[in-house]
């Protein structure tokens, strides 16, 4: 549930879930924070508990999200690196569940580095990977890469 108030951007019904994380101690609940904490555009705190999470639970999805923090307050190679450990802990893990918001990430990454044709192979594959309820995201994106504005890369 918690992915899903995230994804539908529903901060109090995520912080719901947060809670209920926690009180049965789940180590998920820092990804959770973090994610929140990114919707929220408190990157720097975001960052922090993400990296906790690294250790803690490891996986993909927590160096992802400190990869999307460090992104959006413009530390980009530390981002650049926490993509590369996210790939890394996807093949791993054998969790591709959140390949697109690599991609993505590295699109940002890019777009920040005026890299328009990186940028957008990022995306097309970010678009390809995604699941059918993140794919519209992307597609605007990629619409406005294409039409020379800010994509406004968004928490997915």
């Amino acid at each position: 549930m918690a992915e899903t108030s995230i994804g539908l951007r529903s901060v109090k019904d995520a912080e719901e879930c947060l809670g209920k994380l926690a009180g049965i101690g789940s180590r998920h609940a820092l990804e959770v924070r973090s994610q929140i904490l990114v919707l929220q555009k408190r990157y720097e705190e975001a960052a922090t508990i993400a990296e906790r999470a690294m250790e803690e639970v490891g996986g993909p999805l927590p160096a992802e999200i400190a990869a999307e923090a460090h992104a959006s307050i413009g530390n980009l190679e530390k981002a650049r690196e926490l993509c590369d450990i996210a790939a890394n802990e996807t093949l791993r893990t054998l969790d591709g569940a959140w390949i697109d918001r690599i991609f993505c990430t590295r699109a940002r990454i890019a777009f920040a580095e005026k890299d328009t044709a990186a940028t957008m192979d990022n995306l097309e594959k970010a678009w390809q990977s995604a699941p059918e309820g993140r794919r519209p995201a992307y597609r605007h994106m990629i619409d406005a890469v294409s039409e020379g504005t800010d994509p406004g890369f968004q928490a997915l």
